[in-house]
């Protein structure tokens, strides 16, 4: 089982005050076109605590319960996009290894639809399919914060091995994982929307994480990507919880 739903986004939100982020959206493109809905989340860091931390529906979306149908991708979403006019556009398409002609969807998916005018983007979703393992690519977060510009960039070649470790006392995220190299140098997070899943598999040391890319010309957001794998046997992994130190 890929982790990354083909076809599927979901639009998060992050409070500019604690920088945390929720799940607020779900964005599904197929043969019948876009849909988008609101969604409440399991766990933590959903659409509920979204509300209540400022964040409000978008005009394009005004009703909670509506699923919202469109052939083609949404206004709101679509002006996210950069223009494919553009010579830096062009390039950063070459350098995903998309075409000019590329689907605004995988336009959206690649650059997350981010503007500097608000706090949304896409994601990819994680979903467990119990007796599967799981593969998930990402950038870290709160990469800005550590030790990325001071460590050598031949520390941050593609199949590096990284650390992955529980923070329980992190005070944004009670399944915090904190991503670190081999010799204990902190880099950053892993993003809040994906820490609740996988924190039994760090936990029973079930779960692998490799550096995929480094580029130090990028913004922090977009730094450092990563690749997990691990095991999504959550039955397993919980009779195992008691043994693990």
């Amino acid at each position: 089982m890929n982790a990354k739903k083909q076809n599927e986004l979901w639009l998060a939100w992050k409070d500019t005050n604690s920088r945390e982020r929720f799940v607020v959206g779900l964005l599904q493109y197929g043969l019948e076109g876009y849909r988008f809905k609101y969604i409440e989340n399991e766990g933590t860091n959903n659409l509920s605590e979204a509300l209540e931390r400022g964040f409000k529906l978008l005009p394009a979306f005004p009703d909670k319960a509506q699923e919202y149908h469109q052939k083609e991708l949404f206004q709101v979403f679509l002006n996210r996009l950069p223009s494919r006019k553009r010579k830096d556009t062009q390039l950063f398409l070459e350098k995903k290894g998309l075409s000019l002609d590329c689907s605004d969807y995988e336009l959206l998916k690649k650059t997350g639809g981010k503007l500097p005018t608000d706090s949304l983007e896409f994601v990819e979703p994680f979903t467990f399919k119990s007796g599967e393992t799981f593969n998930i690519e990402f950038f870290i977060a709160g990469l800005r914060y550590y030790e990325i510009d001071k460590i050598p960039s031949q520390e941050l070649l593609p199949n590096t091995k990284l650390l992955l470790k529980l923070e329980p006392d992190n005070p944004f995220d009670s399944h915090a994982i904190k991503v670190l190299t081999l010799d204990a140098k902190k880099l950053g997070h892993v993003p809040v929307f994906y820490s609740r899943y996988i924190d039994l598999a760090v936990k029973t040391g079930d779960i692998t994480s490799v550096i995929i890319s480094f580029d130090p010309e990028s913004d922090y957001g977009e730094k450092l990507l990563i690749k997990v794998s691990g095991n999504s046997d959550l039955a397993r992994v919980i009779e195992n919880l008691d043994s693990t130190p």
